[in-house]
């Protein structure tokens, strides 16, 4: 701050000087007595000086006046300072005056208030006095004597935090008693973790403020310090909250912090290894990484099955198949599911179960059986009623509104889909909001509301562009393209599909991107360039790589396509297609102009 010059000036221009008047303010806040005489001035004109104008430093000064005379004070802060100048303590001037206000201000706590304040510098990102009573046992008059000292602050909301300087001065007092560090430390780990376990609509919210010290915690834990038993207990729910707010990238790396300190070999790390890897997969998964998911999961139950216990095995099973699931596996997946669904019935836990009974509903939807899709979801459904959470409920109507979508039958689809969307938003579900607005917007789409179906779709999109969430996105550009198409937009529908392939080709999926060429292939009978269809479809058929789910629409496509051209015609367009690799594929449709191009039949 602004701040007289070392130079004489008169005590009159002094009190001019912004450092000066920050000075005179706090003190007459500390004390409302608190008034200035020519004699104090001079000194109040020396502190600003020593403490180089930092605001923080004057303030620290500041409240002392409630029991110290300001020349006592100035006398304070220039030892301070002088000790600071000694040979052992090479430290640059402006550090040298800001540390001087921090000795000062330390000299004069009480030593349970120097205990408190070290000890509160296991917090990152600020804290709740609920935590600091339950991590340090700071007690209410303790805080607010600290935030009365400037050594505090205090939110509207009731939040604690401090200068960051302040941060960094008592995490040294800390250090210098290393077994109280590691107490507090362990104390803070278990009170954090545990956070993961809440539950209900202010969960999700709760976990979001209190993610820096979540994330501290558990870089503390995966260091060795604590308990490996806590690592498993707590994977799950770590890995749950990333995969809730699609921080996906995010949750793979933290998880992978104490998957790194965990040995294969050692029998006592098998449970907690083995449930890190299961969640790492999982994010995998939603990535699109489906081979790196399924290796992670294979890995992780494999320890899981040579635990003593054999909690978590529903899970692993559980992501293993969704990795099939995402590489068209789909005998591989509903075997992986119903072993899934016997074990957790075993167990008795009705929420896997649930959870278990949706995996099948979505294989058969897949599959192209919707009644028996519909019906795991109806099961699935009437358990999370019972037994599930909010946010769990939320999600089995989803899942039951593109059951029912499925099985053409838009109208009760849409009933499920807004009592989600209305469930999801009372309750600040974010996360499952994109889904349900593209429920909603595929029932407008076969109710022939278009733009209806448009406006909510591009809700859905702009909710998820710029997350971890890529796999969505290429799905609903695809939507908004075919929407397109059905409006006669055929300019709209091209670029969407051309972003669709991007951000497909972005994800390093080939499966992505072989299911969007497939609806280039689709948009191209549309505008009646059948031979080139065949091209493509040629290409997608012989491909090693794709499902036999997306061959399945490809050879509908391609009976399409055949009906149109000859069959000379379209046995070369295919032999071109295969000549191709997806690389060029993908260069050649981001680069060619459908429009312009566009054959008109007959």
């Amino acid at each position: 701050m602004p701040l007289p010059p070392e130079e004489a000036v008169s005590l009159t221009d002094a009190q001019h000087f912004e450092a000066v008047q920050l000075f005179i303010t706090r003190a007459k806040r500390a004390r409302l007595t608190f008034s200035t005489t020519t004699k104090d001035l001079s000194h109040i004109v020396r502190i600003c000086q020593l403490l180089g104008g930092s605001p923080l430093g004057i303030e620290l000064a500041a409240v002392w006046v409630k029991i110290m005379s300001v020349a006592e004070i100035h006398e304070e802060i220039t030892q301070n300072l002088a000790f600071l100048k000694t040979p052992t303590r090479n430290l640059p001037k402006r550090h040298q005056s800001i540390q001087a206000a921090f000795e000062h201000s330390w000299k004069l706590l009480p030593a349970r208030e120097q205990e408190v304040l070290r000890n509160l510098s296991v917090f990152t990102g600020g804290f709740r006095k609920e935590a600091a009573a339950e991590v340090v046992g700071a007690t209410i008059p303790i805080l607010v004597s600290l935030v009365d000292k400037s050594l505090l602050r205090i939110s509207p909301t009731g939040r604690f935090d401090r200068h960051p300087l302040l941060y960094q001065y008592t995490r040294g007092k800390l250090a210098a008693h290393p077994k109280e560090k590691t107490k507090t430390q362990a104390n803070h780990a278990v009170y954090y973790l545990t956070l993961l376990k809440l539950t209900g609509a202010e969960a999700l919210g709760t976990l979001d403020v209190e993610l820096e010290n979540i994330q501290t915690a558990w870089q503390w834990s995966a260091a060795g310090s604590a308990n490996v038993q806590d690592l498993r207990r707590f994977a799950e729910p770590l890995g749950s909250y990333f995969d809730q707010r699609h921080r996906y990238q995010e949750g793979i790396d933290t998880l992978a912090m104490a998957v790194t300190k965990l040995s294969e070999s050692e029998p006592t790390h098998r449970g907690a290894l083995g449930t890190l890897l299961v969640e790492q997969g999982w994010l995998n998964f939603q990535l699109g990484h489906f081979d790196e998911a399924k290796r992670l999961a294979e890995r992780g139950l494999e320890q899981l099955k040579n635990c003593a216990e054999k909690w978590g095995i529903v899970g692993g099973l559980s992501t293993l198949g969704a990795a099939a699931l995402g590489l068209g596996d789909f005998d591989q997946a509903q075997q992986h599911f119903n072993e899934a669904l016997a074990l957790a019935k075993a167990q008795g836990d009705l929420q896997e179960v649930a959870r278990q009974l949706g995996n099948l509903a979505n294989v058969e939807r897949v599959l192209g059986s919707p009644f028996q899709g519909l019906r795991y979801s109806l099961e699935s459904h009437a358990l999370y009623r019972q037994h599930g959470t909010p946010f769990e409920l939320v999600e089995s109507l989803n899942d039951l509104g593109w059951s029912n979508i499925s099985f053409h039958k838009p109208q009760e689809a849409r009933k499920y889909f807004e009592e989600g969307l209305q469930l999801a938003r009372e309750h600040g579900f974010e996360p499952l909001i994109p889904s349900l607005l593209d429920g909603l917007g595929w029932t407008c789409y076969q109710l022939g509301n278009y733009d209806d179906a448009r406006e909510l779709c591009q809700e859905a999109l702009a909710l998820i562009s710029g997350i971890d969430h890529s796999l969505d996105e290429v799905k609903m550009l695809i939507r908004l393209a075919r929407i397109a198409t059905a409006q006669g937009d055929h300019g709209e529908a091209q670029a969407r599909l051309n972003q669709g392939l991007q951000v497909a080709w972005s994800t390093r999926s080939e499966m992505e991107v072989l299911r969007t060429l497939i609806y280039f292939a689709e948009f191209q009978l549309e505008l009646g360039c059948a031979e080139q269809a065949c091209e493509l479809l040629g290409f997608a058929l012989q491909h090693p790589n794709t499902p036999q789910w997306i061959k399945d629409r490809t050879e509908r496509f391609m009976e399409k396509a055949e009906a149109r051209v000859s069959p000379a015609v379209s046995a070369k367009a295919q032999e071109r297609g295969r000549a191709l690799n997806l690389a060029e594929w993908v260069d050649r449709m981001l680069s060619q102009n459908l429009i312009a191009s566009q054959k008109l039949p007959g």
